[in-house]
C-alpha cells in the first residue's frame, strides 16, 4: 500500500524507481516460490538483478533499471494485480454511480480491464508531439460530442504502440473504429473503445482535472506561448508568399542539410542511431526510452534533447 500511495502522488519515473529501491535488500536473496521454482534477486544502486534458479548457475536472468521496475509495478497497480481487494481504496460515490451507469448502458463484458488501466491509456494521448494539448483544447471549446469524435479520429489517425500499460505486455492500436487495448498475440482480454466512448471518457477526465499530468500542466503555458509566436510569425508573411517560394529563395541541397529537422515521434516507431536500430518504448517531454531491436532486454534512456540530436544525424530517420 505504501508504494501504491507514493505512486499516486509522484509521477516521475526516477523518483518512483528510487523509492522502490529502498524496499530491496542489498545482499542477494533467494526464495522458493509457491510453484516450487527457485528465484532470487540482488539490488544494486542503478539496477535490479533477477534470476530463476540459483545465482551461481541461473536458468534465466535479467537486469532491470529501477525506473523500469517502477513501471512494472505501476502496470500491476493499474491492472489491480498489486494490491489485494482489501487494500484497494473504495471508489468515490461519483465513480460508483458512473460505473453502475456504464454497466447498465453496456450490458456486456466490454470493460475487461480496470478503469484505471483504461484511463492510463487514454491519458497517453494520440502519441504525437503536443497531441494531448490539442485534444485538451478541443474539448475545452465546448463543441458537440460529434465534433469532438471527428477531431479525435483525425488526431489519432491509424497507428499504435507497445507497452500501453507498463510491464503488462498490452498493446494499443487505433483506427477509424476506435482504440483497441489488447495483450500481445492474444485476443482474450482485448478491449475496444469506440470513439464516442473515448470522447466521453476524455471529457470526464478533463472535467475532473485528471487528463493532463502535473508536469504537462506546468509546461502548458510555454506551449501556448510557442503557439502564439508561431501564429504571429505566420501573419507577418503575405498570403501569396505562403503558397510557393520564389525559385531564388528555395534552399539548395547543402542549405537544406543545415536546416533543423522536425520529427513526429510516437511510441513503437523504429529509429536509427549510429549503426543500431531501436524501438521507441517511451517518449516523454523530458525522457525518451529506446529498446534495442536485436536484444529486447536492453533499453537505453536519453533526454529528449539528446535523442533528437542523435536521430537528426542519421538520414535513415528522415
Amino acid at each position: 500500500m505504501t508504494i501504491a500511495a507514493y505512486f499516486s502522488e509522484h509521477e516521475d519515473r526516477r523518483e518512483r524507481g528510487n523509492f522502490v529501491k529502498s524496499f530491496f535488500d542489498v545482499a542477494p536473496v533467494e526464495k522458493t516460490l509457491s510453484n516450487g521454482q527457485t528465484a532470487g534477486y540482488r539490488a544494486f544502486d542503478d539496477l535490479l538483478h533477477v534470476w530463476r534458479g540459483h545465482q551461481d548457475s541461473p536458468e534465466a536472468e535479467v537486469y532491470i533499471r529501477w525506473p523500469f521496475v517502477a513501471d512494472m509495478i505501476h502496470g500491476m497497480i493499474l491492472t489491480e494485480q498489486w494490491l489485494t481487494p482489501d487494500e484497494r481504496p473504495l471508489p468515490t460515490e461519483g465513480e460508483q454511480i458512473s460505473m453502475l451507469a456504464e454497466t447498465q448502458a453496456e450490458k456486456s463484458t466490454a470493460f475487461t480491464l480496470p478503469q484505471a488501466a483504461i484511463d492510463y491509456v487514454l491519458t497517453h494521448g494520440s502519441g504525437y508531439s503536443h497531441g494531448k494539448y490539442r485534444i485538451y483544447e478541443q474539448v475545452q471549446k465546448g463543441e458537440s460530442a460529434e465534433e469532438n469524435v471527428r477531431f479525435l479520429k483525425n488526431e489519432y489517425g491509424i497507428g499504435g504502440h507497445s507497452d500501453a500499460i507498463p510491464g503488462t505486455g498490452y498493446w494499443e492500436d487505433h483506427d477509424s473504429k476506435g482504440i483497441l487495448i489488447h495483450p500481445n498475440l492474444r485476443d482474450e482480454g482485448s478491449v475496444l473503445l469506440r470513439w464516442p466512448k473515448v470522447e466521453k471518457r476524455i471529457r470526464e477526465l478533463i472535467a475532473a482535472d485528471r487528463y493532463l499530468s502535473n508536469s504537462e500542466k506546468e509546461a502548458y503555458p510555454e506551449y501556448l506561448k510557442e503557439q502564439r509566436l508561431r501564429a504571429e510569425a505566420a501573419e507577418t508573411v503575405p498570403e501569396e508568399q505562403n503558397d510557393e517560394l520564389p525559385e531564388a529563395m528555395e534552399p539548395t541541397a547543402a542549405e537544406a542539410n543545415t536546416l533543423p529537422k522536425e520529427y513526429r515521434i510516437t511510441q513503437g516507431v523504429t529509429v536509427h542511431i549510429g549503426a543500431q536500430e531501436y524501438e521507441v518504448v517511451f517518449y516523454g517531454a523530458d525522457t525518451v526510452v529506446l529498446q534495442d531491436t536485436r536484444f529486447p532486454l536492453l533499453q537505453t534512456e536519453y533526454s529528449q534533447a539528446d535523442f533528437l540530436k542523435m536521430i537528426a544525424e542519421n538520414p535513415l530517420n528522415d
